[in-house]
């Protein structure tokens, strides 16, 4: 299971019953960034470190972003960034369902086939 989102409301427990527990390394950069204090970032970070990191972007998943991207457009509908869609091409590649709390998400997965988890 990947994780995205805009900000966590609280730190849950990373998921189980037999789901891979993993982050894309270009997930959490973000994730940190938003973190009002040092204090707070220490917790999380260790809260992450349950989470195995996963490199997310490679040629051939950016290559496929773009075509999302382009497909999605000619659909009508306008990603809000990149970043959804690398993270979105990576679920779908390795069919992992991701749980989230963007609604950009909604929007692209019927289009996309992207698996999602309920949060």
């Amino acid at each position: 299971m990947c994780c995205a989102g805009r900000k966590p409301r609280r730190l849950a427990p990373p998921p189980g019953r037999g789901e891979p527990n993993v982050i894309g390394d270009n997930i959490l950069p973000e994730v940190l960034q938003g973190v009002s204090s040092e204090a707070r970032a220490q917790a999380i970070e260790g809260w992450l470190r349950r989470f195995t990191l996963v490199p997310m972007v490679t040629k051939a998943l950016a290559i496929r972003a773009a075509a999302h991207c382009r497909r999605l457009r000619g659909l009508g509908i306008t990603p809000r960034g990149m970043a959804n869609l690398l993270i979105a091409g990576w679920c779908i590649a390795h069919a992992v369902p991701l749980p989230h709390v963007d609604r950009d998400f909604d929007r692209i997965a019927g289009p996309l086939g992207l698996p999602i988890q309920p949060v």
